[in-house]
């Protein structure tokens, strides 16, 4: 974000208006913007540094992360995360995007392993397994 997009946030949360709570998740680019400007960083209440999930917690937390987890076998959880996931939220998503659209594609409900490795493919780096090679246009994919 901006500076002028933070500003904009503190304005809305120091409005006696509204009452939200409001949490800035960035990396170090986003602290280094924060405490440049003192009326931004004297409202931040503590700095919380995130460790990616271990293997056990990204096993937990999947199925109820998306439906085409909701079952999964665990060690097909755990081929995802060492190859794309690493315990990163965000790299699960842009997996579970591709993944979720090919298991929509196939009229599956869930993953599976030709649906994983499909989507590492399309990915770039994984195997085809099955029926054709997968493709996509999607600038999301």
């Amino acid at each position: 974000m901006t500076k002028d997009c933070i500003e904009f946030l503190r304005y809305l949360h120091d409005d006696r208006r509204t009452r939200f709570a409001l949490l800035l998740v960035g990396g170090d680019d986003a602290w280094s913007v924060l405490s440049r400007e003192p009326m931004l960083r004297s409202r931040v209440y503590r700095r919380v540094a995130l460790d990616p999930l271990t293997g056990p917690q990204v096993c937990e937390l999947m199925g109820s992360f998306h439906p085409i987890y909701d079952g999964a076998d665990r060690e097909l959880l755990a081929l995802i995360d060492d190859h794309v996931g690493h315990g990163n939220l965000r790299h699960w998503a842009a997996f579970t995007h591709t993944a979720a659209d090919l298991c929509a594609r196939a009229e599956r409900d869930r993953i599976d392993e030709e649906i994983v490795h499909n989507t590492f493919a399309v990915h770039g780096g994984g195997v085809d397994v099955g029926g054709g090679k997968v493709t996509t246009t999607s600038a999301t994919a």
